[in-house]
């Protein structure tokens, strides 16, 4: 009965290592702002301002907040691009 519960337990674990293709993330080579020069850059306001990140994994989610110490935006026609 021990054999056949650890022959279970391998194949088990065998199963949830199994590597998932369609998971994958594709990724490229980061690209330059062009125009960033003219961005407007609208500084942070540190005592009134938060990130908030939400991290996701098969088996459940970890959330948290991170502190501002200091930042700009910098803006192109409303839009964040650095």
């Amino acid at each position: 009965m021990k054999k056949v519960l650890l022959v279970v337990a391998v194949v088990l674990m065998a199963i949830s290592c199994k590597v998932d293709s369609k998971n994958k993330v594709e990724t490229s080579e980061a690209q330059e702002v062009k125009g960033i020069e003219s961005a407007v850059k609208d500084y942070v306001t540190v005592e009134s301002s938060i990130v908030n990140w939400n991290g996701f994994k098969p088996t459940g989610e970890h959330f948290g907040t991170i502190g501002i110490s200091e930042g700009t935006l910098n803006l192109i026609d409303g839009k964040l691009v650095g």
